[in-house]
């Protein structure tokens, strides 16, 4: 016999192939699944743009307070719009093509994307920060771009491509091996460099491996990667740059 039809409260689809419940307005946003181009671009985008701005333009003390108002922004925001119906559905319309359909009524990961930056260009000197601001920005859209492209990779129990940490993470070697080589001018042995950039990348990778997707309600892996990410690769890459004495060498092209 056919199974008794479903509740009026059960879950639905809405929007993009969104699950939806009865009462919930849909805003027609993309969930985690989606491919969410857009999105994607927006996050390396910027996080790009905001390393080169610390690290080549402002000063250091400059960039933490641009780091801090946009944090303090981001923080305000998600204070008023659980206050107020009326901002958040404003701040939908707005940021609609960059917000998923679980931001609704939680915290965007804007708002974790502006703390992560916002701790590490406060607590470590800019050749570690803008290089963990360029980790978080190349590792999670890559290594999502894998695992929505490629459903069936193997997976962790956290729901995260394996295939996909190793993309993202290449990626962060690569990138990563060309900032070291820029900013040392050539200064510094290829090898001392290469090693960084390796294990710097794969502290990125694991970053992203190690953080549930959706973020499950068990401290710190309720946060999000967009914290997570920079907040390990920083520690590990300070680590690093301690040991080889990558600290005290000048780097002439940060302001």
């Amino acid at each position: 016999s056919l199974p008794a039809s479903p509740p009026q409260t059960a879950t639905r689809m809405g929007g993009k192939g969104r699950e939806k419940t009865q009462g919930e307005k849909d805003y027609g946003l993309c969930k985690r699944t989606d491919f969410h181009a857009l999105r994607k671009i927006w996050h390396c985008s910027v996080g790009c743009g905001l390393s080169y701005c610390h690290g080549f333009i402002l000063t250091r003390s400059e960039g933490i307070m641009l780091f801090a108002f946009l944090f303090s922004l981001c923080l305000v925001l998600e204070i008023l719009r659980r206050q107020s119906g009326g901002l958040n559905e404003l701040m939908i319309k707005t940021l609609g093509p960059i917000m998923r359909a679980h931001e609704v009524n939680r915290l965007a990961g804007t708002f974790y994307y502006a703390f992560g930056l916002f701790f590490v260009t406060m607590v470590y000197p800019k050749r570690v920060a803008c290089l963990a601001i360029i980790y978080l920005s190349v590792v999670d859209p890559l290594a999502s771009v894998v695992g929505v492209l490629l459903p069936k990779t193997f997976r962790n129990g956290q729901g995260k491509s394996y295939l996909g940490g190793v993309v993202g993470g290449s990626a962060c070697v690569a990138v990563g091996l060309y900032y070291l080589n820029y900013i040392f001018e050539e200064t510094v042995q290829f090898e001392v460099l290469l090693t960084v950039a390796i294990i710097g990348g794969a502290s990125a990778a694991i970053s992203e491996l190690m953080v549930p997707s959706p973020p499950s309600g068990t401290f710190p892996f309720n946060t999000d990667d967009n914290f997570i990410i920079p907040f390990q690769t920083s520690i590990v890459l300070y680590g690093l740059f301690y040991y080889f004495d990558l600290l005290s060498i000048d780097c002439p092209r940060f302001v």
